[in-house]
Protein backbone atom coordinates (compact mmCIF):
# COMPACT_ATOMS: atom_id res chain seq x y z
CA UNK A 1 0.00 0.00 0.00
CA UNK A 2 1.29 3.45 -0.92
CA UNK A 3 0.65 6.29 1.50
CA UNK A 4 1.15 9.84 0.24
CA UNK A 5 1.62 12.47 2.91
CA UNK A 6 1.06 16.20 2.48
CA UNK A 7 1.47 18.11 5.72
CA UNK A 8 0.12 21.50 6.62
CA UNK A 9 1.61 23.77 9.25
CA UNK A 10 2.23 21.83 12.46
CA UNK A 11 1.80 22.94 16.04
CA UNK A 12 4.83 24.20 17.92
CA UNK A 13 6.50 21.46 19.95
CA UNK A 14 9.72 22.99 21.20
CA UNK A 15 10.74 26.58 21.92
CA UNK A 16 13.76 28.79 22.43
CA UNK A 17 13.72 31.75 24.78
CA UNK A 18 13.06 34.20 21.94
CA UNK A 19 11.63 32.15 19.07
CA UNK A 20 9.18 29.38 18.55
CA UNK A 21 10.71 26.28 16.99
CA UNK A 22 9.05 23.17 15.75
CA UNK A 23 11.05 20.30 17.18
CA UNK A 24 9.62 17.18 15.51
CA UNK A 25 8.87 16.69 11.82
CA UNK A 26 6.94 13.63 10.60
CA UNK A 27 8.41 11.59 7.75
CA UNK A 28 5.64 9.17 6.90
CA UNK A 29 4.15 6.51 9.14
CA UNK A 30 7.43 5.02 10.37
CA UNK A 31 9.83 7.90 11.03
CA UNK A 32 10.15 11.37 12.42
CA UNK A 33 12.97 13.89 12.34
CA UNK A 34 13.98 15.71 15.52
CA UNK A 35 15.70 19.05 15.05
CA UNK A 36 19.08 19.29 16.81
CA UNK A 37 20.24 22.71 15.59
CA UNK A 38 21.96 24.57 12.78
CA UNK A 39 25.35 25.79 11.58
CA UNK A 40 26.48 28.52 9.21
CA UNK A 41 29.46 28.05 6.89
CA UNK A 42 32.26 30.59 6.70
CA UNK A 43 31.97 32.97 3.76
CA UNK A 44 35.00 33.75 1.62
CA UNK A 45 37.30 32.28 -1.00
CA UNK A 46 39.50 29.45 0.24
CA UNK A 47 41.86 27.92 -2.29
CA UNK A 48 40.14 27.29 -5.61
CA UNK A 49 36.55 28.02 -4.59
CA UNK A 50 34.09 29.32 -2.03
CA UNK A 51 30.96 28.06 -0.31
CA UNK A 52 28.54 30.47 -2.00
CA UNK A 53 26.63 28.75 -4.83
CA UNK A 54 27.79 25.33 -3.65
CA UNK A 55 26.37 22.52 -5.76
CA UNK A 56 25.41 20.72 -2.56
CA UNK A 57 27.08 17.32 -2.02
CA UNK A 58 28.52 16.89 1.48
CA UNK A 59 30.17 14.24 3.65
CA UNK A 60 30.49 14.25 7.43
CA UNK A 61 32.84 12.73 10.00
CA UNK A 62 31.34 13.25 13.43
CA UNK A 63 34.40 11.69 15.07
CA UNK A 64 36.75 14.31 13.63
CA UNK A 65 34.07 17.05 13.58
CA UNK A 66 34.67 17.63 9.86
CA UNK A 67 32.40 18.52 6.96
CA UNK A 68 33.54 18.04 3.35
CA UNK A 69 31.59 20.01 0.78
CA UNK A 70 31.53 20.72 -2.96
CA UNK A 71 32.32 24.32 -3.80
CA UNK A 72 30.89 26.85 -6.25
CA UNK A 73 29.08 25.29 -9.21
CA UNK A 74 31.69 26.58 -11.69
CA UNK A 75 34.81 25.55 -9.79
CA UNK A 76 34.72 21.70 -9.64
CA UNK A 77 36.37 21.77 -6.22
CA UNK A 78 36.01 20.21 -2.78
CA UNK A 79 37.04 21.62 0.60
CA UNK A 80 36.49 20.98 4.30
CA UNK A 81 35.05 22.88 7.26
CA UNK A 82 34.91 22.25 10.97
CA UNK A 83 31.68 21.05 12.58
CA UNK A 84 30.99 23.20 15.66
CA UNK A 85 28.23 22.31 18.08
CA UNK A 86 24.93 23.30 16.44
CA UNK A 87 22.68 25.93 17.99
CA UNK A 88 18.98 25.27 18.44
CA UNK A 89 17.61 28.09 16.31
CA UNK A 90 16.41 28.89 12.81
CA UNK A 91 17.64 32.48 13.03
CA UNK A 92 20.81 32.54 10.97
CA UNK A 93 22.56 35.25 12.96
CA UNK A 94 22.44 32.96 16.01
CA UNK A 95 24.00 29.93 14.36
CA UNK A 96 27.73 29.26 14.88
CA UNK A 97 30.02 29.71 11.89
CA UNK A 98 31.95 26.64 10.75
CA UNK A 99 35.48 27.74 9.88
CA UNK A 100 37.22 26.49 6.76
CA UNK A 101 39.88 23.93 7.72
CA UNK A 102 40.96 22.76 4.26
CA UNK A 103 40.95 25.15 1.29
CA UNK A 104 39.09 24.00 -1.81
CA UNK A 105 41.04 21.77 -4.19
CA UNK A 106 40.27 21.23 -7.88
CA UNK A 107 39.24 17.76 -9.04
CA UNK A 108 42.11 16.96 -11.38
CA UNK A 109 43.33 13.33 -11.41
CA UNK A 110 45.94 12.08 -13.84
CA UNK A 111 43.69 9.84 -15.93
CA UNK A 112 41.01 11.40 -18.16
CA UNK A 113 38.40 9.18 -19.78
CA UNK A 114 35.86 10.14 -22.44
CA UNK A 115 33.84 13.23 -21.62
CA UNK A 116 34.23 16.53 -19.77
CA UNK A 117 33.23 16.15 -16.10
CA UNK A 118 32.63 19.37 -14.21
CA UNK A 119 29.97 18.79 -11.56
CA UNK A 120 30.46 17.07 -8.18
CA UNK A 121 27.47 14.82 -7.49
CA UNK A 122 28.44 12.86 -4.36
CA UNK A 123 30.97 12.71 -1.51
CA UNK A 124 31.76 10.00 1.03
CA UNK A 125 34.64 9.33 3.41
CA UNK A 126 35.54 5.63 3.41
CA UNK A 127 38.36 4.82 5.78
CA UNK A 128 40.95 7.54 5.26
CA UNK A 129 39.95 8.31 1.69
CA UNK A 130 37.47 10.76 0.20
CA UNK A 131 35.44 9.27 -2.65
CA UNK A 132 34.01 11.81 -5.09
CA UNK A 133 31.36 11.08 -7.70
CA UNK A 134 31.12 13.48 -10.61
CA UNK A 135 29.22 14.09 -13.84
CA UNK A 136 29.36 16.17 -16.99
CA UNK A 137 26.65 18.73 -16.34
CA UNK A 138 25.30 19.03 -19.89
CA UNK A 139 26.22 15.72 -21.50
CA UNK A 140 24.04 15.79 -24.62
CA UNK A 141 25.72 12.71 -26.12
CA UNK A 142 25.56 10.75 -22.85
CA UNK A 143 29.12 9.52 -23.40
CA UNK A 144 30.88 10.84 -20.30
CA UNK A 145 32.63 7.96 -18.53
CA UNK A 146 34.46 10.05 -15.91
CA UNK A 147 32.35 9.35 -12.82
CA UNK A 148 34.62 8.84 -9.83
CA UNK A 149 37.84 10.13 -8.29
CA UNK A 150 39.37 9.27 -4.90
CA UNK A 151 41.52 11.52 -2.68
CA UNK A 152 44.09 9.36 -0.90
CA UNK A 153 43.82 11.40 2.33
CA UNK A 154 40.53 13.10 3.17
CA UNK A 155 42.29 15.09 5.93
CA UNK A 156 44.94 16.49 3.59
CA UNK A 157 43.18 17.33 0.34
CA UNK A 158 45.80 19.84 -0.80
CA UNK A 159 48.66 17.32 -0.90
CA UNK A 160 46.60 14.21 -1.49
CA UNK A 161 47.07 12.02 -4.54
CA UNK A 162 43.89 11.81 -6.63
CA UNK A 163 43.17 8.32 -7.98
CA UNK A 164 41.11 8.15 -11.14
CA UNK A 165 39.22 8.97 -13.13
CA UNK A 166 37.21 5.76 -12.92
CA UNK A 167 33.99 4.77 -14.61
CA UNK A 168 31.32 3.60 -12.19
CA UNK A 169 29.06 1.03 -13.82
CA UNK A 170 25.75 2.77 -14.43
CA UNK A 171 27.51 6.09 -15.04
CA UNK A 172 25.16 9.03 -14.39
CA UNK A 173 22.43 6.66 -13.19
CA UNK A 174 24.64 5.69 -10.27
CA UNK A 175 27.27 8.34 -9.64
CA UNK A 176 25.74 10.49 -6.91
CA UNK A 177 25.38 9.89 -3.17
CA UNK A 178 27.30 7.08 -1.46
CA UNK A 179 26.12 5.60 1.86
CA UNK A 180 27.06 2.47 3.85
CA UNK A 181 24.78 -0.57 3.91
CA UNK A 182 24.18 -1.81 7.48
CA UNK A 183 25.99 -5.09 8.22
CA UNK A 184 22.71 -6.97 8.67
CA UNK A 185 21.66 -6.06 5.10
CA UNK A 186 24.92 -6.70 3.24
CA UNK A 187 24.14 -10.34 2.50
CA UNK A 188 20.62 -9.69 1.20
CA UNK A 189 21.66 -6.74 -0.96
CA UNK A 190 25.06 -8.07 -2.03
CA UNK A 191 27.25 -5.09 -1.31
CA UNK A 192 28.88 -2.85 1.29
CA UNK A 193 27.70 0.52 0.00
CA UNK A 194 24.84 2.18 -1.83
CA UNK A 195 25.51 4.60 -4.64
CA UNK A 196 22.71 6.38 -6.45
CA UNK A 197 21.53 9.42 -8.35
CA UNK A 198 18.48 10.80 -10.15
CA UNK A 199 17.46 13.32 -12.83
CA UNK A 200 19.08 16.23 -10.97
CA UNK A 201 20.90 17.69 -13.99
CA UNK A 202 20.05 18.19 -17.71
CA UNK A 203 19.67 15.56 -20.44
CA UNK A 204 17.12 13.05 -19.19
CA UNK A 205 18.12 10.45 -21.77
CA UNK A 206 21.32 9.64 -19.83
CA UNK A 207 19.72 9.78 -16.36
CA UNK A 208 17.42 7.77 -14.13
CA UNK A 209 13.97 9.38 -14.01
CA UNK A 210 13.61 8.58 -10.33
CA UNK A 211 16.08 7.82 -7.50
CA UNK A 212 18.36 4.81 -7.90
CA UNK A 213 20.08 2.27 -5.73
CA UNK A 214 23.23 0.52 -6.94
CA UNK A 215 25.31 -1.68 -4.62
CA UNK A 216 29.10 -1.84 -4.77
CA UNK A 217 32.14 -2.82 -2.72
CA UNK A 218 34.80 -0.10 -2.39
CA UNK A 219 36.99 -2.38 -0.26
CA UNK A 220 37.36 -4.79 -3.19
CA UNK A 221 38.31 -2.17 -5.78
CA UNK A 222 41.96 -1.65 -6.73
CA UNK A 223 42.54 2.11 -6.80
CA UNK A 224 45.83 1.70 -8.64
CA UNK A 225 43.95 0.36 -11.69
CA UNK A 226 43.27 3.82 -13.07
CA UNK A 227 40.68 4.16 -15.78
CA UNK A 228 38.91 0.86 -15.18
CA UNK A 229 35.23 0.33 -14.39
CA UNK A 230 34.01 0.10 -10.80
CA UNK A 231 31.53 -2.81 -10.57
CA UNK A 232 28.04 -1.90 -9.32
CA UNK A 233 24.69 -3.69 -9.43
CA UNK A 234 21.42 -1.85 -10.08
CA UNK A 235 18.61 -2.72 -7.66
CA UNK A 236 16.52 0.41 -8.27
CA UNK A 237 16.94 2.12 -11.64
CA UNK A 238 14.70 3.99 -14.06
CA UNK A 239 15.06 5.55 -17.50
CA UNK A 240 13.31 7.88 -19.92
CA UNK A 241 11.40 4.91 -21.32
CA UNK A 242 10.71 3.43 -17.85
CA UNK A 243 10.30 6.43 -15.53
CA UNK A 244 9.09 6.39 -11.95
CA UNK A 245 6.03 8.33 -13.17
CA UNK A 246 4.85 8.75 -16.77
CA UNK A 247 3.35 12.25 -16.45
CA UNK A 248 6.55 14.25 -15.93
CA UNK A 249 4.87 17.65 -16.44
CA UNK A 250 1.83 16.70 -14.34
CA UNK A 251 -0.57 17.56 -17.12
CA UNK A 252 -3.40 15.59 -15.54
CA UNK A 253 -2.81 17.11 -12.10
CA UNK A 254 -2.50 13.69 -10.44
CA UNK A 255 1.28 13.26 -10.24
CA UNK A 256 2.36 13.59 -6.62
CA UNK A 257 5.18 11.04 -6.92
CA UNK A 258 7.97 12.28 -9.22
CA UNK A 259 7.91 15.14 -11.74
CA UNK A 260 10.30 16.76 -14.20
CA UNK A 261 11.42 18.99 -11.32
CA UNK A 262 12.03 16.28 -8.71
CA UNK A 263 15.56 15.78 -7.38
CA UNK A 264 17.07 13.32 -4.93
CA UNK A 265 20.10 14.23 -2.81
CA UNK A 266 20.66 11.17 -0.64
CA UNK A 267 19.50 7.59 -0.27
CA UNK A 268 20.38 5.54 2.82
CA UNK A 269 19.30 2.56 4.92
CA UNK A 270 18.82 3.34 8.63
CA UNK A 271 20.47 0.61 10.74
CA UNK A 272 17.98 -1.93 12.02
CA UNK A 273 15.36 -0.96 9.45
CA UNK A 274 13.80 -2.53 6.38
CA UNK A 275 13.75 0.74 4.47
CA UNK A 276 15.67 2.69 1.88
CA UNK A 277 14.99 6.37 2.54
CA UNK A 278 15.50 8.97 -0.17
CA UNK A 279 15.54 12.68 0.66
CA UNK A 280 15.31 15.48 -1.90
CA UNK A 281 12.98 18.09 -3.36
CA UNK A 282 10.01 18.09 -5.67
CA UNK A 283 7.82 20.63 -7.45
CA UNK A 284 4.80 21.11 -9.70
CA UNK A 285 2.50 18.74 -7.84
CA UNK A 286 -0.34 21.22 -7.44
CA UNK A 287 -0.02 23.80 -10.23
CA UNK A 288 1.56 21.63 -12.93
CA UNK A 289 4.71 22.32 -14.94
CA UNK A 290 5.43 24.30 -18.09
CA UNK A 291 8.52 24.94 -20.19
CA UNK A 292 9.97 28.47 -20.31
CA UNK A 293 6.73 29.85 -18.94
CA UNK A 294 5.91 32.95 -16.91
CA UNK A 295 5.16 31.95 -13.33
CA UNK A 296 2.43 33.49 -11.20
CA UNK A 297 4.95 35.92 -9.68
CA UNK A 298 6.01 37.22 -13.11
CA UNK A 299 9.28 35.32 -13.37
CA UNK A 300 10.07 33.88 -16.81
CA UNK A 301 11.75 30.48 -16.48
CA UNK A 302 14.74 29.38 -18.54
CA UNK A 303 13.47 25.79 -18.64
CA UNK A 304 10.85 23.65 -16.88
CA UNK A 305 9.21 25.17 -13.80
CA UNK A 306 5.96 25.03 -11.86
CA UNK A 307 3.23 27.48 -12.82
CA UNK A 308 3.08 28.57 -9.18
CA UNK A 309 6.46 29.80 -7.97
CA UNK A 310 5.96 28.42 -4.44
CA UNK A 311 4.74 24.98 -5.59
CA UNK A 312 8.06 23.46 -4.46
CA UNK A 313 8.83 21.30 -1.44
CA UNK A 314 11.40 19.30 0.47
CA UNK A 315 10.35 15.71 -0.17
CA UNK A 316 10.98 12.09 0.80
CA UNK A 317 10.47 8.66 -0.78
CA UNK A 318 10.58 5.38 1.20
CA UNK A 319 11.28 2.02 -0.45
CA UNK A 320 10.85 -1.40 1.18
CA UNK A 321 14.03 -3.52 1.30
CA UNK A 322 11.93 -6.64 0.72
CA UNK A 323 11.06 -5.28 -2.73
CA UNK A 324 14.70 -4.40 -3.36
CA UNK A 325 15.88 -7.87 -2.34
CA UNK A 326 13.43 -9.31 -4.87
CA UNK A 327 15.31 -7.49 -7.63
CA UNK A 328 18.56 -9.11 -6.53
CA UNK A 329 16.81 -12.48 -6.47
CA UNK A 330 15.67 -11.94 -10.05
CA UNK A 331 11.93 -11.88 -9.34
CA UNK A 332 11.51 -8.15 -10.01
CA UNK A 333 13.19 -5.60 -12.28
CA UNK A 334 14.97 -2.42 -11.06
CA UNK A 335 12.50 -0.21 -12.93
CA UNK A 336 9.42 -1.96 -11.48
CA UNK A 337 9.99 -0.79 -7.91
CA UNK A 338 7.81 1.92 -6.43
CA UNK A 339 8.17 3.68 -3.07
CA UNK A 340 5.72 2.52 -0.42
CA UNK A 341 5.48 6.04 0.99
CA UNK A 342 6.31 9.54 -0.18
CA UNK A 343 5.41 13.14 0.45
CA UNK A 344 6.36 16.56 1.74
CA UNK A 345 9.05 16.86 4.40
CA UNK A 346 8.41 20.12 6.33
CA UNK A 347 11.89 20.31 7.87
CA UNK A 348 12.55 24.05 7.69
CA UNK A 349 10.68 24.91 10.89
CA UNK A 350 7.48 23.39 9.56
CA UNK A 351 7.32 25.49 6.42
CA UNK A 352 5.86 23.74 3.39
CA UNK A 353 5.14 25.79 0.24
CA UNK A 354 7.96 28.19 -0.53
CA UNK A 355 10.27 26.82 2.17
CA UNK A 356 14.04 26.92 1.57
CA UNK A 357 15.01 23.85 -0.46
CA UNK A 358 17.81 21.51 0.47
CA UNK A 359 20.69 21.01 -1.98
CA UNK A 360 22.72 18.30 -0.25
CA UNK A 361 22.59 15.76 2.57
CA UNK A 362 24.67 13.30 4.59
CA UNK A 363 23.73 10.55 7.05
CA UNK A 364 25.71 9.31 10.04
CA UNK A 365 24.63 5.71 10.82
CA UNK A 366 26.45 5.70 14.18
CA UNK A 367 24.20 8.43 15.61
CA UNK A 368 21.28 8.42 13.11
CA UNK A 369 21.98 12.08 12.45
CA UNK A 370 20.78 13.50 9.14
CA UNK A 371 22.63 16.58 7.89
CA UNK A 372 20.63 18.74 5.47
CA UNK A 373 22.27 21.56 3.50
CA UNK A 374 20.02 24.41 2.38
CA UNK A 375 21.29 26.63 -0.41
CA UNK A 376 21.63 30.44 -0.36
CA UNK A 377 19.75 31.05 2.89
CA UNK A 378 22.37 32.83 5.05
CA UNK A 379 22.63 36.54 4.27
CA UNK A 380 24.35 37.49 7.52
CA UNK A 381 27.97 37.29 6.35
CA UNK A 382 27.98 39.06 3.00
CA UNK A 383 25.82 41.65 1.29
CA UNK A 384 26.85 40.24 -2.09
CA UNK A 385 26.37 36.47 -1.74
CA UNK A 386 24.14 34.30 0.38
CA UNK A 387 25.75 31.24 1.95
CA UNK A 388 24.23 27.80 2.57
CA UNK A 389 23.25 26.67 6.07
CA UNK A 390 23.53 23.19 7.57
CA UNK A 391 20.67 21.87 9.72
CA UNK A 392 21.03 18.68 11.78
CA UNK A 393 18.26 16.22 12.65
CA UNK A 394 18.00 12.91 14.47
CA UNK A 395 16.01 10.19 12.72
CA UNK A 396 13.72 8.31 15.08
CA UNK A 397 11.71 5.21 14.25
CA UNK A 398 8.11 5.24 15.43
CA UNK A 399 6.66 2.25 17.25
CA UNK A 400 3.73 0.38 15.75
CA UNK A 401 1.31 1.92 18.20
CA UNK A 402 2.60 5.47 17.79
Amino acid sequence: MVLLLFFGQLGYIGACADEKIEKVYPMGRKYELVYEGGIRLEAGTFGSSRIAYSVGPIAVSEQSRTLWIAGHAHHFSVGAFELPEPVYSFQHNKLPIAKNTQPFVKINPDVKLQGKPGRITGLQVIGKKLWVNVAEYYDASGKNTNTTVVFDDAWDLQDSFQYGFFELKGRAHASGWMTPIPAEQVRDLGGEYVTGYASNIPINSRLSIGPTLFVWNPSEFDLTSNGVQIPATALINYSLSNPLHEDAYNKNGQNVLWTELSQAHIGFIPPGSQDYLVIGTSSGHESGIGYKIKQDDGRVCGGPCAYAHDDAYNYFWRYDLTDIAAVRAGTASPSSLRPVEYGILPVYNGRVRGAPLLIGAAFSPETSHLYLLFGSVDGTQSEWERQPALLIYSIQSLTDDH
